[in-house]
């Protein structure tokens, strides 16, 4: 037990796999990061390697949020196993990793050789006493958000195992809608491996149809098509909005908002960060690597000039609306 302490940890999904694999546990891990997905589906196979029938088992207790009581926790994690291999705690979202607790960093100090803390927190301050002490004495586990390449690559594998065959283009084209987070990227996926099982077949129209419903998708699909002189398919996303009820004041912010954006990167492609990466592009206007390859074409026939021009046009309609 206990292997890989202390070691920073690049790959964390890989880290729990080996650990289980091997069934050599640290004595505490803390699971944390942007990429929920990722680090809850990593948790809950390493709590089902350490306690198989946790339903059943006298060894094993979960704490979550507002039931996070730090003198039940830090009796729990010093309490030995009863007819089990190790005793497991659980805590979940408990809010100790966002301020120092001396109080659990002493309990975390004293957790036996057959003892196994989990913690599963999303937001956390490295600063802390308590996370200094699991970085010492267990394995922190940080999962990011994959890039647009990772991604692709897990969607052409999910849909695969279902032996789904995919058009050209349907992982980014679900990217770009869904956005990069893995649990709505897996929603998505799901509602499209159910439509498809029986043809067989996943298209970009699918994605279109199943995909794309939420007022937010609407708008954003309305400023692409605005972006890029669509006439008709700007109406028709129009349309779409009055249908679910859209507030107008949002409609117009993010039209204005469309605009700036098409503006900051003019003024980044005809200067001296041209050359920058497309990561950086991104960064700097405040939106994801993906999403770049929609907003650069936009830019073909448009000056910075103009585009300000645009977003003023947005920012004093709105004025007159509110007026």
């Amino acid at each position: 037990m206990a292997a890989s302490e202390k070691t920073k940890t690049e790959n964390p999904m890989s880290v729990v796999k080996e650990h289980i694999t091997n069934r050599n546990f640290s004595r505490i891990y803390l699971f944390c990061g942007s990429e929920q997905y990722l680090a809850r589906q990593s948790m809950n196979s390493l709590v089902d390697a350490i306690i198989p029938d946790r339903a059943n088992s006298m060894s094993y207790t979960r704490f979550v949020s507002e039931k996070c009581d730090i003198n039940a926790i830090c009796s729990d994690i010093v309490t030995l196993p009863f007819f089990d291999e190790y005793r497991l705690t659980l805590v979940e979202d408990s809010g100790y990793f966002s301020a120092s607790n001396d109080k659990l960093k002493e309990a975390l100090e004293g957790v036996g050789e057959q003892n196994i803390v989990i913690f599963y927190e999303m937001n956390i301050d490295k600063r802390t006493s308590t996370y200094k002490a699991v970085q010492k004495l267990g394995t922190v586990l940080e999962f990011e958000t994959p890039d647009e390449d990772t991604l692709t690559r897990w969607i052409i594998s999910k849909f695969s195992e279902d032996k789904l065959q995919i058009q050209r283009g349907v992982p980014e084209e679900l990217i770009l809608i869904a956005g990069d987070n893995m649990l709505n990227l897996s929603n998505e996926l799901e509602k499209l491996r159910s439509y498809a099982l029986e043809k067989g077949t996943i298209t970009l129209e699918d994605i279109s149809l199943l995909c794309s419903g939420k007022i937010e998708d609407k708008i954003f699909e309305m400023c692409d098509a605005i972006g890029r002189h669509d006439e008709k398919a700007a109406i028709s996303r129009y349309n779409d909005l009055v249908a679910l009820k859209a507030a107008p004041m949002y409609v117009i912010t993010m039209i204005s908002r469309h605009f700036r954006i098409l503006a900051q990167l003019s003024f980044i492609q005809n200067g001296r960060d041209k050359a920058l990466p497309a990561r950086d592009k991104a960064a700097l206007v405040g939106i994801k690597p993906f999403a770049l390859k929609k907003y650069l074409p936009q830019l073909n026939g448009e000056t910075t000039a103009s585009l300000l021009k645009k977003s003023e046009l947005c920012q004093a309609a709105d004025y007159s609306v509110k007026r």
